[in-house]
């Protein structure tokens, strides 16, 4: 009699049961044969194959959670394996495609954690790897493309955290690469563009972050580098752009934390860097613009922190250097402006630390000096404004703690300087207005520390100065008045404790002065120099000395008008309709005549004294 065969003890742990479920083969020979919940669940190899399956339907073999090989030897007739046949089939160790699937579907193998390999070998037929086909299968750690293969999916290998090689040496026809086809590829170290390829979509190797080279070198189709195409790759050193690429994507490069070359000489066709293209990579050392290149666009070099030399010698096409284009480039040591660029963004250059010289003398075709582009750049020495720069925009000069020296001898198109313009720069030392300016805004001179000299005398459009415009300039001493401005603004008289001498051009109709009553001791005597003058708060005082006083050239005497303000005294004085609290003031007139009663004539006349004649007379 034959021994019983002892059997192992039955398990409660339902678990532990399915464990010792012996291997079990399916034949999947009929495209209508019934896969039940058991199969599915008990199945540990699939055998694809006959004439009457062409597609593995949708969802056929989903969650086959034992499924270790699928044996597609002969599976002649297959041309399609359908969205999600083999997803979160977590055992499945490998996959070999036949020679005539044309299609591999939406998330077909994804989840498929243990999946190691995939063979391409024999599918010459293959074309379509589509969405997600291979999402998250983080085993994978090789993937060599066909070689009619024309696109990669989107999503199709991301979240492939192993995978350390593609191989599209063989890739002849592939022309596109989908968006985030290849999103965190963690292990991904290196990618050679096939010839055919077109355009690498939005974030298709974005989060590769041991991605070291990528090879354009035979990439002659490339056009378009999408948004966020290697964004936060971080171990890449260098880009090279092939010839035949027309745009770099938003964010193409951006957060490339080791990027230290980038290579334009054959990129003939490029017309466009878009937004952020190079934001935050700190290693960049260089940039050299290509030829045909129109638009840098907004953050497209942002806080690039090691960036020194940027090179448009050759930028002849250049039209726009966007906002923030190079906010926060803190070596950047100079610019030298292309002859087409018509606008330099707001914050262009913003805190360029070291930015020393900028060089507008080819920029012929230059408009507008966005808001705060130069602002906070404290070692820029000098500016000088190019000829057709109708806008300066507010804060464009800002906090530029060195700007010595702005010249707009050629600016003859400017009409406008914004607000806070050339706020805090301590350092300027002299301010002439060109022609054709309208408007000069708010505080656009305020707090220069070291202004000494404001000349308006050319500055025939200009119709108002807004008060506050050269608000707390300390050391001002000197202003060339406006020939049509007909109100000198409170805050040149009231706010400029040094100014001694204010000139109005003798065309100047009717010129109006307001005194304000907040003048200090520290005041200094002013003299105005002037045709006509309409004195608010103040009433002449006539006498034939102070004629003498002021020199004896009739030819001199008959353009000289001085008013004179002088030091603090205690207590009120009413001076015409306006009371006058802690100060007094004297006007002269040319039409002077003989004797005075003012008690305070003779403090007038010791000032008099001290008046720099020879000035008083260069001026007039």
């Amino acid at each position: 009699m034959d021994e019983k065969e002892e059997m192992p003890p039955k398990s409660n742990n339902d678990d532990e049961e399915e464990e010792i479920v012996e291997y079990v083969e399916f034949v999947y020979d009929s495209e209508d044969k019934e896969i039940t919940e058991e199969i599915k669940r008990t199945m540990t190899k699939l055998i694809v194959r006959g004439p009457n399956v062409k597609t593995i339907k949708e969802g056929v073999f989903k969650e086959c959670a034992k499924l270790k090989e699928i044996d597609f030897t002969e599976a002649t007739a297959l041309e399609s394996i359908g969205d999600e046949a083999f997803s979160y089939c977590s055992s499945l160790l490998g996959f070999k495609c036949p020679s005539n699937v044309k299609t591999i579907g939406k998330d077909a193998f994804e989840e498929c954690t243990k999946l190691k390999k995939v063979d391409f070998t024999k599918a010459t037929a293959l074309e379509t790897i589509e969405h997600g086909a291979f999402y998250n299968c983080h085993s994978l750690f090789a993937f060599k493309c066909p070689s009619n293969f024309k696109t990669i999916g989107d999503y199709a290998f991301a979240y492939c955290v192993n995978l350390k090689e593609i191989d599209f040496t063989e890739a002849t026809a592939l022309e596109t690469i989908r968006e985030w086809a290849f999103f965190a590829c963690h292990s991904l170290l290196a990618f050679n563009c096939p010839s055919n390829v077109k355009t690498i979509e939005e974030a298709a190797f974005t989060g590769c972050a041991e991605l070291k080279e990528i090879d354009f070198t035979e990439a002659t189709a490339l056009e378009t580098i999408g948004d966020s195409a290697f964004y936060k790759s971080p171990s890449l050193l260098a880009f090279k752009c092939p010839s035949n690429v027309k745009t770099i994507g938003r964010q193409a490069f951006a957060y490339c934390a080791k990027l230290e070359e980038i290579d334009y000489t054959e990129a003939t066709a490029l017309e466009t860097i878009g937004k952020q293209a190079f934001d935050y990579c700190p290693s960049l050392l260089a940039f050299k613009c290509p030829s045909n290149v129109k638009t840098i666009g907004r953050k497209a070099f942002y806080e690039c922190e090691n960036l020194k030399e940027i090179d448009f010698t050759e930028a002849t096409a250049l039209e726009t250097i966007g906002e923030r284009a190079f906010y926060e480039c803190p070596s950047l040591l100079a610019f030298k402006c292309p002859s087409n660029v018509k606008t330099i963004g707001n914050c262009a250059f913003y805190e360029c630390e070291n930015l020393k010289e900028i060089d507008f003398t080819e920029a012929t075709a230059l408009e507008t000096i966005g808001e705060s582009a130069f602002k906070s750049c404290p070692s820029l020495l000098a500016f000088k404004c190019p000829s057709n720069v109708k806008t300066i925009g507010k804060m464009a000069f800002e906090k530029c703690a060195k700007l010595k020296e702005v010249d707009f001898t050629k600016a003859t198109a400017l009409e406008t300087i914004g607000k806070w313009a050339f706020n805090i720069c301590p350092s300027l030392l002299a301010f002439k207005c060109p022609s054709n300016v309208k408007t000069i805004g708010k505080e656009a001179f305020a707090y220069c520390e070291n202004l000494k000299e404001i000349d308006f005398t050319e500055a025939t459009a200009l119709e108002t100065i807004v008060d506050g415009a050269f608000y707390e300039c300390p050391r001002l001493e000197t202003v060339y008045f406006a020939p049509n401005v007909t109100v000198v603004p409170k805050n040149i008289l009231e706010d400029c404790p040094n100014l001694q001498f204010l000139k109005i051009p003798s065309g100047n109709p009717a010129i109006h002065i307001r005194l304000y009553t907040s003048l200090n001791e520290d005041k200094k005597h002013l003299i105005i120099l002037s045709d006509i003058v309409n004195v608010y708060a103040c009433n002449p005082i006539k006498n034939s000395e102070l004629l003498e006083k002021l020199g004896e050239e009739k030819s001199i005497l008959h353009q000289v008008r001085a008013m004179y303000i002088g030091s603090i005294v205690d207590g009120t004085r009413r001076l015409g309709s306006t009371p006058e609290r802690n100060g007094w003031l004297q006007f002269l007139a040319n039409n002077m005549g003989d004797g005075t009663d003012d008690p305070d004539m003779s403090k007038l006349l010791d000032y008099l004294e001290t008046v720099d004649i020879k000035r008083v007379r260069e001026l007039a």
